[in-house]
């Protein structure tokens, strides 16, 4: 119970910032444009997930370690606050470059991290076990953590969309 009571304010926060960033890009005739740019929803979900698992890594290191998706990743970046950082500081570079030319490079390390998930959780499908030990079927597996996978896939688009909206001409792009 006190694990839980400690992440309440951190999911409460993040809900919060997704219904903010949903507002922001979904309905962008609200705010001026020149001072909130689109944000594609999967560069904004990918952004909260890796804050929040961020934060919670700090929280609680040993069982945040143990979530598929986040145990690759502390497996690969050796050891939780280590990745807690990196997660963070990935999140910080693609908030800060959104609106500067180099955002799609500024991408690349998120990116990053999704791929190295996903080749975890890829191998987690196939062998049919979760981290911690629990064995279940692939077919739940794949179930349960296709989301990781296509997050991976759906932000490699985000980032080509990123790259190639400056090429566009001002008028052919699509208004909101």
């Amino acid at each position: 119970m006190e694990h839980f009571l400690a992440t309440v304010p951190v999911l409460v926060t993040a809900l919060t910032g997704l219904i903010v960033i949903f507002v922001l890009v979904e309905r962008p005739d609200l705010y001026p444009r020149h001072r909130f740019p689109r944000v594609s929803l999967v560069t904004a979900f990918a952004c909260l997930k890796h804050v929040t698992w961020g934060v919670l890594l700090f929280i609680d290191p040993d069982e945040v370690s143990q979530v598929t998706g986040v145990h690759g990743i502390v497996e690969s970046f050796g050891g939780p606050q280590l990745t807690a950082a990196i997660l963070i500081a990935a999140t910080v570079v693609v908030i800060y470059s959104w609106n500067k030319p180099f955002a799609a490079l500024a991408m690349i390390p998120q990116q990053f991290i999704l791929y190295v998930i996903a080749v975890h959780v890829m191998f987690h499908m196939v062998t049919g076990t979760f981290a911690d030990g629990t064995v279940r079927s692939s077919i739940f597996l794949i179930t349960d953590q296709l989301p990781a996978l296509l997050l991976a896939v759906l932000h490699t688009v985000a980032i080509i969309e990123k790259a190639i909206a400056p090429l566009q001409r001002i008028d052919k792009i699509t208004p909101y």
